[in-house]
């Protein structure tokens, strides 16, 4: 879904609606976060034998190099800081490591 496919749909909406987000466990937390960052699909390295990527997983995978802009819209109550959305690449680089030792790249 692209922004100007959002504020189309939004607009149809009760102006006064609470917007809301999953919660960690159950339940729904209020937005209260945008925030514009960089998104690429996630690496082979996370997929599984049968080259699917397990469901844990979103579909995409936040960055600082490259990538495609994104709109992240969260809820603060869920304990996440937008910067923990950006995975290290130290620890990155780590788990390539790891996994080339093990043969699997």
């Amino acid at each position: 879904m692209k922004v100007a496919e959002l504020i189309a749909q939004l607009r149809d909406m009760p102006q006064e609606a609470i917007v809301v987000v999953r919660g960690y466990e159950d339940g729904v937390n209020e937005a209260d976060n945008v925030t514009q960052l960089n998104i690429k699909p996630f690496d082979k390295l996370f997929y599984d034998d049968n080259g699917i990527l397990p469901w844990w997983y979103g579909s995409f995978e936040s960055t600082y190099e490259g990538g495609d802009n994104a709109v992240y819209i969260s809820s603060t109550r869920d304990g996440m800081r937008d910067d923990e959305l950006i995975f290290d690449q130290k620890s990155r680089d780590m788990a390539q490591n790891i996994v080339k030792v093990k043969g699997a790249v």
